[in-house]
């Protein structure tokens, strides 16, 4: 079951979007210098199923985009419960995205999401922001993901 430590808004995670951003605890990833070692405990939160759609009523009229940051402990059961939060998040006409520090290119499940972020934050390499980055941010439009990283750039 995933969890969440808080929910907050920012307009800095997805370009041209406001978006509604929930922290995931249970990341597997251990990047140094992580900018919130909270999450990396399991099971530390609050229950996302449970507040999901709370969340999202009491957000809805400022936000377009719900954000996840952290994809949990990454099974399966992890996956089906992304996939009913983000058609949920759908049904009320918004868009969704998935930030994992995984360096990997999108995986078939992440398919689910409008934008992914993918790649752990090197110190030297700078966060997204920073030409010299290594991570990759992808906005998924019919079925394929396509980089959109320079996005952040400006």
């Amino acid at each position: 079951m995933l969890h969440y430590i808080e929910a907050a808004l920012s307009y800095l995670e997805v370009p041209d979007e406001i978006s509604l951003c929930i922290y995931i605890s249970g990341c597997k990833n251990n990047c140094p210098h992580c900018h919130y070692p909270e999450l990396k405990l399991f099971d530390f939160g609050y229950p996302l199923k449970n507040n999901f759609k709370f969340l999202l009523d009491v957000y809805r009229p400022q936000i377009s985009c719900v954000c996840f940051l952290g994809e949990g402990q990454n099974t399966q059961k992890d996956h089906e419960e992304f996939f009913s939060f983000t058609e949920y998040a759908k049904s009320r006409d918004l868009k969704t995205c998935l930030y994992s520090g995984r360096n990997i290119f999108p995986e078939d499940w992440m398919k689910i999401f409008d934008y992914v972020k993918l790649g752990s934050y090197i110190e030297h390499a700078g966060a997204l922001f920073s030409p010299r980055t290594n991570q990759r941010f992808y906005l998924k439009r019919n079925e394929i993901f396509e980089d959109v990283t320079k996005k952040f750039w400006k």
